[in-house]
């Protein structure tokens, strides 16, 4: 059996799923869709730069959680503020914040689940059980990155003004705020769109989400009725009435991003690359075994 805490074979695993969460990122945002930033091009609230650096410098904060998940210590959200320190520290923008907040819980609980189905019942679980310190967290990352619509539900409550627990927080702004809705909803939308991806490609995904669910960023940003606007408009896309280029432009000229959209999508990309890595490596159960079970990887 290997000895020490961390163990290389469960090292190897957490620096494996956390590079996976940062391509899942990257490759969603270097894919062309309708009103976000992509490789081929900046929007004026986001760059591609800022999204690769974000999504690469939080790689050794998600390898963390999810070292510390096996254990069941640490705090989830703690890696969050550090990323978000670190991307600033390298005079970049973070870019990823409604992603790494559904990817964090699904980093830490990574080493204890074996299936993307079994990965999002334990991190729905995990998420019912966040306090007022994993609240400080989400708050004092909020603090650091210091854009106003960030947190700001309507004009009477924000997230930096909240005192109770995580998940009391997530709960009270599931109605109108996509990324919460997912934290408490067991990732619904996000394994919707993770089947999605597989039949229709990320586009496509973006589309189907876009039409059956109003982007919550764009909603906090321009309203309600822009939100209902933009998602008609994606169901038009999405049954071809409209062509995909026609709701780019439109979401371009009228600055609307659909943000939440894409964290969905990052999120449904990582679910199948965890559902990849496992079908990939099937005998490395064994290796993450808890006690006397655990085996060790044997060398070249």
């Amino acid at each position: 059996m290997a000895t020490g805490k961390y163990f290389p074979e469960l090292r190897f695993f957490c620096d494996s799923v956390a590079s996976l969460a940062s391509l899942a990122t990257i490759t969603e945002a270097s894919v062309t869709k309708p009103g976000n930033a992509s490789r081929f091009r900046d929007i004026n609230s986001v760059s591609f730069n800022d999204l690769a650096a974000s999504a690469a410098l939080t790689v050794p904060f998600y390898s963390r959680a999810c070292e510390w998940g096996y254990y069941g210590e640490g705090k989830v959200y703690q890696g969050l503020l550090e990323a978000v320190r670190e991307v600033k520290a390298f005079s970049r923008n973070y870019a990823i914040f409604g992603t790494a907040l559904l990817l964090f819980p699904l980093l830490y609980e990574s080493a204890n689940a074996r299936s993307s189905r079994e990965l999002t019942a334990r991190a729905t679980q995990l998420v019912m059980t966040l306090g007022t310190d994993e609240t400080e967290f989400l708050k004092l990352s909020l603090s650091e990155l210091g854009l106003s619509y960030l947190g700001r539900l309507d004009s009477n409550f924000d997230f930096r003004e909240f005192r109770g627990s995580l998940y009391e927080l997530m709960r009270f702004s599931s109605d109108i705020d996509e990324v919460a809705r997912e934290l408490v909803s067991g990732y619904r939308l996000s394994q919707k769109a993770y089947e999605a991806v597989k039949k229709e490609g990320v586009v496509g995904a973006f589309l189907k989400v876009l039409c059956e669910q109003p982007d919550t960023l764009i909603l906090r940003k321009a309203g309600s009725k822009a939100a209902l606007s933009v998602s008609q408009k994606a169901c038009d896309a999405y049954n071809g009435k409209l062509s995909v280029e026609e709701l780019d432009s439109y979401l371009v000229q009228k600055g609307f991003n659909p943000g939440s959209t894409a964290d969905i999508i990052a999120t449904a990309l990582f679910l199948k690359s965890y559902d990849d890595w496992w079908a990939i490596h099937p005998d490395y159960s064994g290796y993450l075994r808890k006690g006397c079970g655990r085996v060790t990887r044997k060398s070249d």
